[in-house]
């Protein structure tokens, strides 16, 4: 393995806001008032639209065979791994 390649999911490669705007939930001030237990199925993260811009600059560094992706969701102190493996093994697309 060359590098580790760590990405946050909320609003890099997942359009969160506009999921929780969808859902009624205010964006516009931080932190949003939204309830802490929102993300802990993880189903806002795949109802979310995919950020394909960023997305196509990730696979643009990464080297899938010498390196590791990493995405993570940070919420507050809360830190979780999602995933450990190659951008291109997932789907990008949203479906």
């Amino acid at each position: 393995m060359s590098r580790i390649v760590i990405v946050d999911i909320d609003n890099c490669i997942a359009n969160v806001n506009k999921a929780l705007k969808d859902k009624g939930y205010r964006t516009d001030i931080y932190p949003s008032p939204v309830p802490s237990r929102l993300f802990d199925d993880g189903s806002i993260f795949k109802n979310a639209e995919p950020m394909k811009s960023v997305i196509e600059n990730i696979e643009g560094i990464i080297d899938d065979k010498k390196d590791m992706c990493m995405f993570l969701h940070l919420s507050g102190l809360h830190q979780r791994a999602e995933s450990r493996v190659p951008l291109r093994d997932t789907e990008v697309d949203g479906h």
